[in-house]
């Protein structure tokens, strides 16, 4: 190997490496090198334990990478290039899952605010709202439980009023042919 080659030895060390206190002092090395990398998706996600689910899955993508794969001639870039590659992958993959999560939070707040309806009708919306797309009863919950304007839940959304409204439309003809479906009112 060359001299350059020393990411390849350190995983290598890290997979197969003399003894437990060699294997850990491989991985503290490249979680050192890879720190800025690290931080940098911490910053993106932007929650609490987001730099400890990056290492987590650094450390088991090291434990778990085919070294046999990497040509030896440029392996240490081909390697760079892989976990830079992987840990953008798990940025992404963090960041929908972070979305959604807060989405399922927003649409949760609205049955818990107080509103002069009885128990009976709550229910009876939440079963409309239940046949329509997360998206959907997010303008439909904004709109007409909230009060919020089109232009109001594009700018939360991040999309246009016109899709706001085209949404919304499409949204109350579903509702409506439910209701006429099943007759639930």
């Amino acid at each position: 190997m060359k001299k350059e080659d020393k990411l390849y030895k350190l995983i290598f060390a890290t997979q197969k490496g003399q003894g437990a206190g060699r294997k850990k002092e491989s991985m503290v090395i490249l979680l050192e090198k890879f720190k800025p990398l690290i931080s940098k998706y911490t910053y993106l996600l932007y929650y609490e334990d987001a730099e400890d689910d990056l290492v987590l899955f650094f450390i088991e993508m090291i434990q778990s990478i085919q070294l046999k794969g990497f040509k030896l001639s440029n392996s240490d870039y081909q390697l760079l290039a892989f976990i830079s590659k992987a840990m953008h992958n798990e940025f992404i993959k963090l960041s929908k899952a972070k979305d959604k999560k807060v989405q399922t939070l927003e649409l949760e707040e609205w049955y818990c605010k107080e509103q002069p309806y009885n128990d009976y009708v709550k229910l009876e919306v939440m079963e409309l709202l239940s046949h329509l797309k997360m998206r959907e009863k997010q303008i439909i919950i904004m709109k007409y439980w909230f009060g919020y304007s089109d232009i109001e839940v594009g700018g939360k959304l991040n999309i246009t009023r016109q899709t706001v409204n085209r949404i919304n439309k499409r949204s109350l003809d579903k509702m409506h042919r439910y209701i006429y479906a099943y007759s639930i009112f």
